[in-house]
């Protein structure tokens, strides 16, 4: 399976891992997956650290590499095409970084690994990476 990874779920494998559910953990470790995470994503990381709204035990050009190479996981590059097919998708989520893996994923047959509920009314190919609610 071809797995693009949401921010949330890529930073808990690392820092939190005890709030991935079980389904996101075994796609995380799964070595039959493909596991992507978007250049979109990086530049999330990147500027939510440098506003001090995420903390990394590494300042993210540091970080990022690393741990994408530790797990296997491929950056996935933003191309022209997936920018200009964020007009389509409907109004649902606002956020841009989201807008874009929605269409990264659609375009590109990828399963999305989300704990994001907004972002689930856009596809039903993901894997829902939290734990269930209690």
């Amino acid at each position: 399976m071809k797995i693009l990874i949401d921010t949330q779920s890529f930073l808990w494998f690392f820092l939190e891992p005890h709030k991935l559910g079980n389904d996101g953990k075994d796609a995380l470790t799964d070595t039959n997956n493909e596991l992507y995470l978007s250049a979109a994503r990086a530049w999330e990381i990147s500027i939510k650290y440098g506003l001090g709204k995420i903390a990394l035990p590494e300042p993210p050009d540091i970080y990022l590499p690393k741990k994408l190479l530790s797990a296997g996981i491929i950056g996935f590059p933003i191309e022209f095409h997936h920018v200009l097919a964020v007009y389509s998708l409907p109004l649902i989520h606002k956020d841009p970084f989201d807008r874009l893996i929605i269409a990264q994923t659609k375009i590109e047959s990828l399963t999305l690994l989300t704990a994001d509920p907004i972002m689930l009314k856009y596809t039903s190919d993901f894997i829902w990476s939290a734990k269930p609610n209690p």
